[in-house]
């Protein structure tokens, strides 16, 4: 591994209306505003991480998911624990549910108040496993069937040789995203 040359420290989103979005992803993930410009049309929030950055832009046109012309070009993956729960809750804060699903049982995408796509997920990062590990709950292997077949219990989320998802030996999955998949 080379030096980096930086770390990250902020995810920036464009948005019509810094104020508002601010405020439904301070609820939403547990943050709080770490700087605001004069006129409020930067406001960046801390606490868990890189800050998360809204800016402001006169000309927002929010994107359309999966297909239309303003493709997204970017989504947040928030860790969740229960993927029921954390749904009702992102809604009861003004996200609404996306028309498509492409993993319902990994990722449920929702669509924040400014039209931006962001997932809700029960796949994490594995601190104790190599580096681009995951980790899947049992509630991510409950109806696997679609994607790759049954599979039980927690297991570990890897590189694969081929790309895509495949199954591995006592209950675990192995998946990787790659630029033409059908998850977000």
């Amino acid at each position: 591994m080379t030096e980096p040359v930086g770390q990250l420290a902020s995810t920036s989103l464009d948005c019509p209306d810094p104020e508002h979005l601010a405020g439904f992803y301070a609820r939403l993930l547990g943050l709080e505003e770490a700087f605001a410009s004069d006129d409020r049309g930067v406001i960046a929030l801390a606490g868990a991480g890189p800050m998360l950055t809204l800016m402001r832009s006169e000309n927002y046109v929010a994107p359309s998911w999966p297909q239309g012309p303003q493709h997204q070009q970017l989504h947040l993956d928030v860790a969740v624990e229960d993927l029921e729960s954390a749904v009702a809750a992102a809604m009861a804060l003004g996200a609404t549910m996306a028309g498509h699903q492409p993993a319902p049982s990994l990722w449920r995408v929702l669509i924040d108040p400014a039209g931006h796509p962001f997932c809700l997920t029960t796949v994490r990062p594995d601190p104790a496993q190599d580096r681009g590990s995951i980790v899947l709950t049992h509630e991510a292997h409950q109806d696997q069937h679609h994607a790759v077949g049954s599979a039980s219990g927690g297991g570990t989320v890897g590189p694969t040789n081929s790309g895509g998802i495949s199954s591995g030996g006592a209950g675990a999955v192995a998946a990787t995203r790659t630029r033409d998949s059908s998850f977000l």
